[in-house]
């Protein structure tokens, strides 16, 4: 008999024991999440020191998507395509909405110009883009195109 009591001793102490762990590893992960997790976001600065320099970003137009098939896909590809054309002044933001049609027209020749390879890296992005701001401005009277965002890419 006083070899039960031991071995009852211990059994009723388990589940104490467990919830002591755990309470442990509770406390323990809470500490790291809020002090090292949050602390690293907390290195950012607040959100009203973060301000856009708004003469940084010139007038943008934006270009509805475009879904073309690319070069050599046998039509069963295609490329979704949405820019932003950041233009020179406002007199070029005018002439670049005035002349939409041949916009479109020159993106979708050089789109349809291009293989899916051409366009796997961003190296081959950023040809992509000094190619369409040179065809652009090759029509500008007014002003120039300075720069061109992808808004959205996709290749299916």
């Amino acid at each position: 008999m006083s070899d039960d009591k031991p071995k009852k001793a211990t059994k009723s102490r388990m589940p104490l024991i467990i919830a002591s762990v755990l309470a442990l590893q509770v406390a323990i992960s809470y500490a790291l999440v809020t002090r090292v997790l949050f602390r690293i976001e907390s290195d950012a600065p607040p959100a009203d020191e973060l301000t856009l320099d708004k003469e940084a970003m010139g007038n943008v137009y934006l270009v509805p998507e475009l879904v073309v098939n690319p070069t050599g896909s046998s039509s069963t590809r295609f490329i979704k395509v949405g820019f932003g054309f950041e233009v020179s002044s406002s007199e070029a933001l005018e002439e670049i909405e005035a002349r939409r049609p041949q916009v479109m027209d020159s993106l979708i020749r050089i789109l349809t110009s291009k293989g899916l390879e051409d366009l796997d890296t961003t190296q081959e992005k950023d040809l992509l883009r000094a190619e369409i701001i040179e065809s652009v401005n090759e029509r500008m009277i007014a002003g120039e195109v300075t720069n061109v965002y992808l808004t959205d890419f996709v290749i299916q």
